[in-house]
């Protein structure tokens, strides 16, 4: 997703949703400046976890990563405009402002809400107002054109991932699970490569006949490796491919379609998506350890462009060591 340029507190505290994809509760943002008022980066986080003693250095050590010239940080908390405490968590914000000027970091603003829909409340220090409608901005609606969704909380967005319809799921375990089902190299890789060329074409798999041949050739390893370099090729054209097989495959088979989901939600800056996609093969595959390694790396905000090199020296490397053998 494009950097996002905002005027003020109200402007980026509406921008949240859009960029995280869903209308977060009870949490900490951390938005990157670049330049003169283009947000790129964002950093969420849930507010008791940032709360924790060694949080906010770690907060500013993986916003760092994305050299920032200055940071926005918000508190979007319910709670907030309570009478007795109209800006809650400041022990929060002076660790995080203290954190960030010791990585040479100026904080250009801080900005307590009490949520991000239209007419919620928000105070700076010396200001206060409401929130537009976020679904009024430029933004919401060139990306409402692109086919991009706001959803209501972060456990909407987790269940987009899950089957619309859970027995279609189940009752491809036996196609999937046939003895004579894998496919070999050749096969694998051609199954992943006919997907992804329809799917930058415009077109998703329909049938069972479709999940299925995909579904087998993501568990050979040769078309899983395959599909993961395509995907950082074309993340956006592929995010939708995998969300869909995501949705389409049952347990443990989903693991390796949720993953590609994941690489190429941040590939396009949809980190909250790229989250619960981890979170969907994670419960599909406990063991799977490309889940984990990426899960490491997101966590600490490995930037894009570092994904996509280390993504290219895996590459690189299979390749050497096919030509060995």
């Amino acid at each position: 997703m494009p950097a996002v340029s905002v005027n003020g507190p109200a402007e980026f505290v509406s921008t949240i949703p859009i960029l995280l994809g869903f209308h977060p509760h009870r949490c900490l943002v951390l938005g990157s400046l670049h330049g003169k008022s283009d947000v790129g980066e964002l950093l969420h986080v849930d507010i008791e976890e940032a709360a924790r003693p060694t949080a906010a250095d770690q907060l500013v050590a993986a916003l760092k990563r994305h050299e920032p010239d200055r940071l926005l940080i918000a508190v979007i908390d319910d709670r907030v405009f309570d009478p007795a405490e109209p800006t809650r968590h400041q022990q929060l914000v002076d660790a995080l402002t203290a954190g960030a000027r010791a990585a040479g970091i100026t904080v250009q603003r801080v900005v307590w809400a009490s949520g991000t829909t239209d007419e919620a409340i928000w105070c700076t220090r010396d200001d206060h107002g409401t929130v537009p409608d976020p679904r009024s901005s430029n933004l919401a609606a060139s990306l409402a054109v692109a086919g991009h969704v706001t959803y209501p909380s972060r456990e909407a967005l987790a269940a987009s991932l899950e089957p619309d319809d859970p027995e279609a799921a189940a009752s491809r375990v036996p196609q999937l699970d046939k003895p004579d089902s894998h496919l070999d190299r050749r096969q694998a890789v051609d199954a992943v490569c006919d997907a992804i060329t329809r799917a930058t074409q415009g077109h998703l798999p329909e049938t069972d006949n479709d999940f299925v041949a995909l579904g087998r050739g993501l568990e050979h390893d040769v078309g899983r490796d395959t599909a993961l370099v395509l995907t950082v090729e074309n993340p956006q054209a592929t995010r939708e491919l995998w969300v869909s097989l995501t949705r389409a495959l049952p347990a443990p088979w989903r693991a390796r379609a949720a993953v590609l989901a994941a690489v190429a939600a941040y590939l396009t800056g949809l980190g909250a998506l790229a989250d619960v996609a981890l979170e969907a093969a994670d419960r599909a595959l406990p063991e799977y350890r490309l889940a984990r390694l990426l899960r490491q790396a997101f966590n600490n905000a490995i930037h894009p462009d570092e994904l996509r090199r280390a993504i290219d020296g895996a590459k690189r490397w299979a390749t050497d060591e096919d030509e060995e053998r």
